[in-house]
């Protein structure tokens, strides 16, 4: 320290002490970290497993048909596809291997309760369009479910092989249930006006009471689709006249030993059983291609969104089955 001659008091100037931000550096590291993951855990290339080489050899497809059946394709929303499934993946697969002389069959590996109607009935009809088209074998292998939409698609096969712990029927459509919330609304004095172009425009919205009309309406149109149904399997599965094939179709899942025995499949076995059998059909040196369809592709940014966006009710929505007129069997 040093004085002047008005003894003022004066020291050397020293800068400020730096603040330690060292708890920044440690945020920045496991950021850095994060994406590292991230990038490492995404796939890479196209969206199906089959896309990296096209080989010249003969080869039966085996189509992956997992998850609940939608035609929302996964880029359609956060929840859409999150199982697994990808109707246009599955729809242009069975396409490509339509026009690919180096296929010599199909098997279709399920394991799906099932979902919406369309998806459920597009997706079969690709199929018979298949075998019309090409001549060449179908086989269905159920994993852990071949249930409503699943057994949609999988009467369409030469021969259905379930694994003995694979459930399978639930034949029938639904559209939920209609909850009537009018009367307790009513109890604590609130008044609902529907608004609409006609009687039935908005009906069946649980806030106004169900009218029979309204039951009737929704029922006629189960019963359309449960007709298309039962004509579907008829068509696909012989052995059946349509009275006895009504007494199985009343929406009860059968194992794999019952479905067998009252002629819905036609053995009990494991993927490889179900591939053999279809290799006998095929020339001696036919390979396997698996057609899968891998996850979205997402930035950091997305998954950071995603799970940001991931609270209580979202994760209720995952739970819930597709909206709609549905093949489907609830199982959870």
């Amino acid at each position: 320290m040093a004085s002047n001659e008005n003894n003022y008091v004066y020291g050397v100037w020293q800068p400020p002490p730096r603040r330690k931000l060292w708890w920044l550096w440690i945020v920045l590291g496991v950021l850095l970290l994060g994406f590292g993951l991230v990038l490492a855990l995404l796939p890479s290339g196209d969206a199906g497993a089959n896309s990296a080489d096209r080989a010249s050899s003969p080869y039966v497809g085996v189509l992956y048909v997992e998850g609940t059946m939608s035609i929302s394709s996964p880029a359609d929303g956060m929840f859409a596809g999150s199982d697994g499934y990808n109707h246009s993946y599955l729809m242009d697969s069975i396409d490509e291997m339509m026009e690919d002389e180096h296929n010599e069959g199909l098997l279709l590996y399920i394991d799906t309760p099932g979902g919406e109607v369309l998806a459920a009935d597009e997706l079969s009809h690709k199929v018979a369009q298949y075998k019309a088209y090409t001549g060449r074998p179908v086989y269905a292998y159920g994993h852990s479910y071949a249930a409503s939409g699943g057994y949609w698609l999988a009467c369409v096969a030469d021969e259905i092989f379930l694994q003995r712990y694979c459930l399978t029927g639930s034949i029938g459509v639904t559209m939920g249930s209609l909850v009537d919330f009018s009367g307790l609304l009513e109890k604590h004095g609130i008044t609902v006006y529907d608004l609409g172009s006609g009687e039935q425009k908005n009906a069946g919205n649980g806030l106004s009471p169900t009218p029979p009309e309204t039951i009737e309406i929704y029922q006629g149109i189960i019963d359309e689709y449960y007709g298309y149904f039962l004509d579907w399997i008829l068509e696909n599965r012989s052995g059946f006249t349509k009275a006895e094939l009504k007494t199985l179709a009343d929406g009860r899942v059968y194992t794999a030993k019952q479905a067998v025995e009252n002629g819905l499949a036609d053995e009990v076995g494991e993927y490889e059983d179900a591939l053999s059998a279809l290799m006998l059909h095929c020339s001696k040196d036919c390979q396997v291609r698996d057609f899968q369809p891998l996850p979205m592709e997402s930035s950091f940014f997305d998954l950071f969104l995603m799970q940001a966006q991931k609270d209580e009710l979202s994760t209720l929505l995952e739970l819930l089955p597709p909206s709609g007129i549905l093949a489907y069997y609830q199982y959870k």
